[in-house]
């Protein structure tokens, strides 16, 4: 099965308001406590120095899920210092991207089946943003936005799901066509 891809939509989303971006606020480390298990809160934990991180991740970086291993007076977050804090930079509205999304078609050149597959790609969020590294929507240029979407989406990821998604029409098809069967 020979599939032939192209990419048939790539849109960005944008903060419709301004937004204050790359603050970061002092505040106390944060412990797992019987309190936050008990309220069922799902606390957003950030990697850690000691943590292994995985590829792409940094410390600082907001975990999710929560640790299954995590145990009472574990580091949820750590302390953050008033020297550390940050009063962030503010973009103006319609600038701060927050998502790409993208659609790709295939068709399975033996059969004439196609398939669309489509992704929503989060950028990075307001509070981890870095002013010299920011790019505005006005700015950007469709190069980096490349580099965003095959970082999440490689080619091998649109092949595979677009090959999957052709093969469920595929097996569908002989269904319907013998339903006697």
């Amino acid at each position: 099965m020979a599939i032939i891809y192209t990419q048939t939509k790539l849109d960005i989303e944008c903060c419709r308001t301004a937004v204050v971006a790359g603050r970061i606020v002092a505040q106390p480390a944060k412990y797992l406590t019987q309190e936050i298990i008990d309220s069922g809160l799902q606390v957003p934990l950030k990697y850690t120095e000691e943590d292994e991180l995985p590829e792409g991740k940094s410390v600082g970086d907001i975990i999710r899920p929560i640790k299954e291993d995590m145990q009472l007076g574990g580091l949820l977050w750590p302390e953050i210092t008033e020297d550390e804090a940050t009063e962030g930079f503010t973009v103006p509205a319609q600038q701060y991207m927050t998502h790409l999304n993208v659609e790709y078609t295939g068709v399975d050149e033996d059969t004439g089946f196609s398939a669309t597959r489509s992704d929503r790609i989060c950028l990075t969020p307001p509070d981890l943003a870095v002013e010299e590294d920011f790019v505005s929507f006005s700015e950007v240029t469709e190069a980096w936005v490349n580099a965003r979407v095959v970082k999440w989406y490689t080619d091998a990821d649109v092949a595979r799901n677009i090959s999957e998604e052709i093969e469920d029409k595929k097996a569908e098809a002989v269904v319907v066509a013998n339903p006697w069967e």
